[in-house]
């Protein structure tokens, strides 16, 4: 009999602390406002995974106060987890994947900057000068002490240059065939494994470089220098200038332009390179073109210049601001990008200033079926 009793007293004593425990959980709910029942809150899914302050659960899942969970799947302190049941303010993102209110990402794509440019983690604070890519899943950037860094179509990482000087730019013919040019007459190849050191031919440095095929490549630099890859060897070729030359871009073997200081534009026919008049004597930084009969060059205070395919003339670009950076996607989509944090858009007719979000020094802009990235100070790069 006392052994009953006891025992009942045992009962007698969870029973009530279950009911104690009952009513502290309900106590809260109504407190708080929470029906463990709903699956809405502002918008958000919610459950009871993620708001667990307490962090162990029975089932090995943890939920501490902050949202973050042992299994792999993140949440906030309100619930709202990363694993696309969260979003941005709206709870709506373009690409479908929703991210958190102040649009920072987990992954390589972090802030949105205006709805339209988005800043990425770049893997680097070096400035970086020129981009150039092979499509959507490789795409490199160049930069100040010798920094290269590869987009692999999901992040940015740091790829060994095999050199410490600065590279100014960067171009290639395909993914296993970029080049990188720099001081001190540095030139750099990616083979499709390692960057490796290629002689050059030069001391001067080198500025820009641009090819129409892998066994023709043109690099031009300081002093009017120009060096000419043939599959087999960098070799100078006379340009005709001691000027410096900034930048370098053709439509073809034998239609390629050079451009630089004091408004020098020089012109390559397949046989000799030859001076120009451009219509300015600003300095001349970037130089693209769509065709023969459309090319544009953009330089100091905004300056920007039109080849027709029979003259240069100048065009108003909407500011004022020095630009070095310049790419197209077709003849009404052109884009250039300086300082600070401009970036300008041709639509077929105008010129224009579009918001970047920021205002860091853009250096180089390239553009591809993953879209448009562009380079700066600070190892900033945006993307659209």
């Amino acid at each position: 009999m006392q052994r009953q009793a006891s025992t009942n007293q045992y009962v007698i004593r969870r029973a009530s602390w279950l009911v104690l425990f009952l009513a502290v959980v309900l106590g809260g709910c109504v407190r708080y406002g929470f029906d463990p029942t709903d699956r809405q809150e502002g918008g958000h899914e919610v459950d009871l995974i993620d708001m667990l302050s307490d962090g162990p659960r029975a089932d090995g899942v943890d939920g501490p106060s902050d949202g973050i969970r042992s299994d792999g799947v993140d949440g906030t302190a309100d619930g709202v987890r990363s694993d696309a049941v969260d979003g941005l303010s709206d709870g709506i993102r373009s690409d479908g994947v929703d991210g958190p209110s102040d649009g920072v990402r987990s992954d390589a794509v972090d802030v949105l900057v205006d709805g339209s440019w988005i800043q990425t983690t770049s893997a680097t604070t070096t400035h970086l000068s020129s981009v150039w890519g092979s499509g959507p899943d490789s795409v490199w950037a160049a930069g100040g002490n010798g920094v290269i860094v590869h987009w692999n179509g999901t992040a940015w990482s740091a790829v060994n240059s095999d050199t410490s000087n600065h590279l100014g730019a960067v171009w290639g013919s395909g993914a296993a065939d970029v080049w990188a040019v720099g001081d001190g007459g540095r030139i750099t190849h990616w083979n499709g494994t390692a960057w490796s050191a290629v002689t050059s031919g030069t001391s001067n440095w080198l500025n820009g470089v641009w090819g129409s095929d892998p066994n023709d490549v043109w690099a031009v630099g300081d002093g009017g220098v120009i060096v000419h890859w043939n599959g087999t060897a960098w070799t100078p070729v006379t340009s005709g200038t001691s000027v410096m030359l900034k930048g370098v871009w053709g439509a073809g073997s034998g239609d390629v332009w050079a451009v630089g200081n004091g408004g020098i534009t020089i012109h390559w026919n397949g046989t000799v390179w030859s001076p120009v008049t451009s219509d300015t004597s600003d300095v001349l930084y970037g130089v693209w073109g769509s065709s023969s009969d459309d090319v544009w060059v953009v330089g100091e205070s905004g300056t920007i210049v039109h080849w027709n395919g029979s003259a240069w003339s100048q065009t108003s670009s909407g500011t004022t601001s020095w630009l070095y950076g310049l790419w197209g996607i077709g003849p009404n989509d052109v884009w250039a990008v300086g300082g600070p944090g401009t970036i300008v858009h041709w639509n077929g007719s105008t010129w224009s200033e579009t918001p970047s979000g920021n205002s860091t020094y853009l250096w180089g802009v390239w553009g591809g079926p993953g879209g448009l990235w562009a380079v700066g100070y600070d190892g900033l790069i945006v993307h659209r």
